[in-house]
Order: structure tokens, then sequence, then C-alpha cells
């Protein structure tokens, strides 16, 4: 063999021992490498872990506290309402006596508003004559005096006697009475709240007067007296979800009742705290799980 061959083979021989030294050594550094990050990400993730069962306890005491506020906060709605139910309640029998007249001009009462009534009640032969009217009082609405243009305040009429008050409620009801070019209205002395609630039926009022359709207003709720047979509604709500159902309110989409204070009803639709099984907590405490098992099955296989 030539000492050219002999050096060309020692010089390929050292050149493979020296690259596959240099390989080796890369590798091992690699390997190091890679387990330091390794790690330090299983540190990391040990961390999150940690972090993410804290974050999942605390969100467990804000979901219980939330739970507990949204329960105290429905039983006083409710009892709220209950107690708001017997203050008008007892407002309303206070005013059982009590009668309003709409649309007398302002002034047309002279000097004496007690006069005035009497006088309105007997030429309009709402009761029988000879009978004694015992009005307690009569003034109008407590408010400032409207504009010359604005609607005049009404006339509020207390009875001695209730059934007085009734026989004139429905004598006034079955006739026109007018002053002037005025057209006034009889009517029972409600309050605030029950005033606001009738209010809400006057879309609902305009729609069925449109159609023919006969209805009664008794008290706060509305009877509506369909081809099928009356039917009673609690709420304006009700009643305009009906209309709409049955094709009323058509190319209208704006609500026409208007919007009052939360119920406890509305609470608890509302709540998320009656119907989240937590879920998202749940679904947390999962995925940290598989992160580790995952961390788990790389760690035990062999490494070259």
């Amino acid at each position: 063999m030539s000492l050219n061959t002999t050096l060309n083979a020692n010089w390929t021989t050292f050149k493979d021992d020296f690259f596959k030294k240099e390989m080796k050594d890369e590798l091992a550094q690699f390997k190091i490498q890679i387990d330091q990050q390794l790690a330090t990400t299983s540190l990391k993730l040990q961390d999150h872990e940690q972090k993410l069962e804290e974050m999942a306890a605390r969100i467990d005491e804000q979901e219980t506290w939330a739970a507990v506020a949204n329960e105290a906060l429905s039983r006083s709605l409710k009892e709220q309402s209950a107690l708001q139910d017997k203050v008008n309640d007892l407002e309303s029998r206070s005013r059982m006596n009590n009668m309003r007249i709409y649309g007398v001009p302002e002034g047309a009462e002279g000097s004496s508003v007690i006069q005035f009534v009497e006088g309105l009640l007997a030429n309009e032969k709402l009761i029988s004559g000879g009978t004694d009217l015992q009005i307690q009082h009569a003034h109008r609405s407590v408010a400032p005096r409207p504009n010359p243009n604005a609607p005049p305040r009404s006339i509020v009429v207390n009875f001695l006697q209730f059934r007085v008050k009734e026989t004139i409620l429905r004598n006034a009801w079955k006739k026109k009475i007018q002053i002037g070019d005025r057209i006034l209205s009889f009517n029972f002395d409600y309050t605030t709240d029950v005033i606001q609630k009738r209010k809400e039926y006057k879309a609902i009022k305009a729609a069925l007067k449109e159609r023919g359709v006969r209805f009664q207003t008794p008290f706060t709720r509305m009877r509506i007296h369909w081809d099928s047979g009356p039917q009673m509604y609690n709420s304006a709500g009700d009643a305009e979800r009906e209309l709409r159902k049955r094709g009323f309110f058509a190319g209208h989409t704006e609500e026409h009742v208007s919007e009052g204070p939360i119920t406890s009803q509305q609470l608890e639709e509302t709540s998320p705290w009656h119907r989240v099984e937590r879920t998202h907590r749940h679904g947390e405490r999962e995925a940290a799980k598989r992160a580790r098992e995952r961390l788990q099955e790389f760690q035990r296989k062999p490494r070259q």
C-alpha cells in the first residue's frame, strides 16, 4: 500500500472520528439544554397549576357568596313587593269613597269646589233628587296650576257614603257630560301606582278599539272578549304579547309597556347562579390534569 493511500485512509478515519466526536458533543449539549428547558417548563407548569387551583378556589368562594347574595336579594325583592302591595291596598282602601272628575276647565269651580260639584251632579241628574250627597271635601289635585293649553287638573271628591259615590259613577258612565267644548270623565280615585299601570294599556286599548274587540280594565288587569271567549291578563305585558301573537301592532317593533323595577322572578330568570353548575371550573381542572399527564408521559419516555 502506498504512502498516499495510507495517508488518505488515516485522514478519512481521523475526519470521521473527529466529526463523530463533535456530533456526540453537540448532541450531549443539546440533551442538556433540552433537560434544562424541560425542567424549567415543568416548574412553570407546576406554578401555573398551583395558581389555577388558587384561582378556582377564589372563584368558588365568589360564586358561593354571589349565590347567597342573590338569594338574599331575591327574598328582599319579594318582601318589598309584598309590602308595596299592602301599602297600595291600604291607600286604595283609604280612597274607596273618593271620585275623580277629569276635564273641568281651570277656574270653572269658582270659589267653592264643593258647591260646583253639587251643582254639576244635580244638573246632570247623576243621583236622584233629594239625596244628601254628604260630600266631605272636594279639591283640585295637588299639582301646580297648568298652562292654559295644558289639560286641567282633576277634581277629587270625597263622599261620606260609599254607595253614593258608586251610584254617581254608574250613572256618569252611561251618558256624555261636558262643560262647553270639554268632555268630562268620571272615575275612581286610583293610587299613583295603579294609574301608572293602567296607563300601560293605552296602546293596547287603541289597538283593540281599532279592531272592534270588546275589553274591560278592572283595576290593573285587562279582560279581552275574544271570539273564543273572555281572557283575563294580569299585566299590560301579558296582554301585549297576546295581541302580537294575533297579528296586532303589525310593523311595530317597539314595546308599548314601560319598564318597571326588577322583580324577584326577573332576577331568578336572569341570574346564572341558579342554573350554572360550575362547569367552567371543572373544565379548567380537567385541562390541568391532561397537561400534567402529558408531561409525566414525556418524562417517562427513554431519551437516546
